[in-house]
């Protein structure tokens, strides 16, 4: 766990780019992208004659002097903004990848993530791009929101209209509603959101709603769920008052446990999908009872509707009444 559990783990730049882009234009590339808003500290050139300098001008001279033809190596950039850049040559691209622990503190973090964006959103209208992401890896306190299909954990992300269709199917709005900024580049979408949103509790404030919505819209079995566990910073939203769901019983025979679920479409909310969630995956109830089955009970099939793919993915059962007051198993 981090020291303090409020920052993320870590947050990654990764960019990937063909094998045939000679070095020095991609170190042209990604010099001229970290430059916006930092300066070049230092360099470091694996396996060359001359292995390290400071400064552009000593780079340039080596890229377009003696080794202008060089296609392989071990390139590191580093800025005075705290931003550490590898460039290898890795199966069949190059990767371009950086790092920010969590233990460089909150204010490194947001000149790291600010930077980041800046290098992603250049590299790909400038490169030839296979990939391209700037994501993080939430703390043990953050792991509660769901991570839905290409949203994932990502700040950005380089994504095409064929992928969203793949995942979302025609449910498009979703989709861009949970970004901040869509920019094309080609055939491909740059899609970027909460950009300044560096802390855990920034963060999910700011995309909770859009997470739970893209759940809600993905293909079945496409999102992935955590386990949640309890913080003082997440209290706030796994702790809060169920607002629509209601135990209603335990039928020891069955091992099965039900609740009624009035939602007046609006869908249950973050804590009430994470308490059925642990509750399926420990199998466990309060008091220590087995539990096998888990049935949600709405009024009819449209309030059940925003909520069908969430239990779906977790393995829970929905119905709803029938107008003959029978029960029908909806997902």
């Amino acid at each position: 766990m981090n020291p303090d559990d409020s920052l993320p783990e870590y947050l990654r730049l990764l960019t990937v780019h063909p094998t045939g882009t000679p070095l020095p234009t991609l170190a042209d590339a990604l010099v001229d992208a970290a430059a916006v808003g930092a300066t070049l500290r230092t360099w470091r050139l694996a396996g060359q004659p001359s292995p390290s300098s400071q400064g552009r001008s000593s780079l340039d001279q080596i890229l377009h002097g003696d080794l202008a033809g060089i296609d392989d190596g071990f390139l590191e950039l580093t800025y005075d903004s705290g931003l550490e850049v590898i460039a290898a040559r890795q199966g069949n691209g190059w990767m371009i990848d950086s790092m920010c622990f969590a233990r460089a503190g909150e204010a490194a973090m947001r000149r790291w993530l600010a930077h980041a964006l800046v290098i992603a959103h250049y590299l790909v209208p400038a490169l030839p791009t296979l990939a391209a992401e700037v994501v993080r890896s939430p703390s043990v306190g953050g792991f509660f929101i769901p991570e839905p299909p290409i949203a994932r954990m990502r700040h950005l992300w380089m994504t095409t209209d064929a992928q969203i269709a793949e995942y979302y199917g025609a449910d498009r709005r979703a989709f861009e509603r949970a970004w901040d900024d869509t920019q094309a580049s080609g055939n491909h979408k740059i899609v970027i959101r909460a950009a300044d949103r560096v802390t855990e509790p920034q963060w999910v404030e700011s995309v909770l709603d859009g997470q739970l919505r893209l759940a809600r819209a993905a293909r079945v079995g496409q999102t992935l769920w955590h386990r949640a566990v309890l913080t003082d910073w997440n209290r706030r939203w796994l702790a809060a008052p169920h607002a629509s769901l209601n135990f209603v019983g335990y039928d020891p025979a069955s091992e099965r446990v039900e609740f009624t679920a009035m939602t007046s479409g609006r869908g249950l909310t973050m804590g009430e999908l994470q308490m059925l969630h642990e509750l399926r995956a420990s199998g466990r109830d309060g008091g220590g009872r087995a539990v096998r089955t888990i049935d949600v009970v709405y009024l009819d099939a449209d309030a059940a509707k925003p909520d069908l793919v969430p239990l779906t993915d977790l393995a829970i059962c929905a119905l709803c009444y029938q107008p003959d007051g029978c029960l029908m198993k909806l997902n």
